[in-house]
């Protein structure tokens, strides 16, 4: 069984941001969040490049994470499709995981 805690202020937060509530101040000139997402992309290309010689790595997409948490009546969270990823190989429900928010 595995158990996480979320804060709930940061769970709020996050969400505001998505629903246009809250705005991440970013200022810059055009192609400054090009420039981000492709340091990132290229952190992640290296990151899986790094943890592929540790051990083997699965992709997972997201029509099977929203397969999964449809699947066990979970709501659309963040960290919920975490845990559903982390848990989609387990396909007994009883012991799939709890979330207690603090």
């Amino acid at each position: 069984m595995f158990h996480a805690k979320v804060s709930r202020n940061f769970s709020v937060k996050h969400k505001k941001v998505h629903q246009g509530q809250i705005t991440l101040d970013v200022d810059g000139v055009s192609g400054f969040k090009d420039q981000i997402a492709q340091r990132t992309m290229q952190g992640k290309t290296y990151l899986y490049q790094a943890l592929s010689q540790i051990a083997p790595l699965l992709s997972v997409f997201g029509y099977q994470t929203s397969i999964r948490r449809k699947s066990l009546s979970l709501p659309k969270e963040h960290d919920v499709d975490a845990l559903c990823i982390a848990t989609l190989n387990n396909q007994n429900k009883s012991t799939l995981f709890t979330v207690t928010a603090v």
